[in-house]
């Protein structure tokens, strides 16, 4: 049984819209692009509104106890600090499916 909320189940390929939760308590990962650049734990305003396709599951369990449990990878890649940022992870409260079905994934993609 999970302790936090999922309004509905993202699935792999399937295109969604970020829409970060004010109330969400996540804690960065340490070696993020984020983290790097000295962003404090927590998504950012430029977040909202971003598009993606779910890749995978995260792996991270730091992510996952969290409810961050979907990885995104964005439309586009996404300047933070000195780094370039391609992918989150996400609770699925926070995404707003695009496409009510998933694509299939191209050849050679990443999982």
């Amino acid at each position: 049984m999970r302790d936090f909320y999922e309004p509905w189940t993202p699935k792999r390929g399937q295109r969604v819209e970020i829409r970060p939760s004010p109330e969400c308590q996540l804690q960065a990962v340490a070696d993020s692009p984020a983290a790097r650049a000295g962003f404090p734990p927590g998504h950012r305003p430029w977040e909202t509104g971003l598009r993606g396709t779910v890749r995978r599951q995260s792996t991270s369990p730091l992510m996952r106890k969290q409810g961050h449990r979907f990885q995104v990878e964005f439309d586009e890649p996404v300047k933070v600090g000195e780094e370039w940022c391609t992918l989150a992870s996400y609770a699925a409260v926070e995404l707003r499916p695009i496409d009510p079905e998933p694509r299939p994934l191209a050849a050679g993609a990443r999982p």
